[in-house]
């Protein structure tokens, strides 16, 4: 994992997980869903008990319709699947969008530890087409905004207005 934010959401998952006393494997599809889907097949195959799909699960639906059938769990984490799963992964959204505001202030604390006010430059594409990512985009903003180093331009991909739409 590259990704901050998916390494600090992995590796609370794991630890959760076999602090309930099963075994955590992690694989990353790398945003190809194909691979996902085999992902998918392949965890049944070896005889996994439960699957946790994060993020987008576009064309996954019958990959997980085959291993519900074969008696494998499959739960989504930040999804909302168009299809039928066992349950949904729920992450706090402020608390997610707090933690990554909380890496991005250690990074400015670390890259530029002498920054003044206005001084760090930052433009913030969020997304608010559900409630999930509305409630992390409103804690981007809102922890961006605090932090008097940034000067922030913001640019919102959809138009749903608050976490209580959608």
């Amino acid at each position: 994992l590259t990704d901050s934010l998916m390494v600090m959401i992995n590796d609370g998952l794991c630890a959760d997980i076999e602090a309930m006393g099963f075994s955590y494997t992690y694989g990353d599809c790398e945003g190809n869903f194909a691979h996902m889907v085999d992902m998918v097949e392949n965890a049944v195959t070896m005889g996994a008990s439960a699957i946790i799909i994060m993020g987008f699960v576009d064309g996954t639906g019958d990959a997980c319709a085959q291993a519900m059938e074969a008696g494998t769990s499959v739960f989504t984490l930040a999804a909302e699947p168009d299809f039928e799963v066992s349950g949904k992964v729920s992450v706090d959204p402020h608390t997610q969008g707090a933690a990554a505001v909380d890496m991005i202030s250690a990074w400015i604390d670390q890259r530029y530890p002498d920054a003044g006010e206005d001084e760090i430059k930052a433009m913030v594409t969020v997304s608010y087409q559900t409630a999930l990512a509305a409630g992390r985009s409103e804690a981007y903003m809102e922890g961006l905004a605090a932090d008097k180093r940034i000067q922030l331009i913001h640019t919102a991909t959809e138009v749903a207005t608050s976490i209580d739409e959608g």
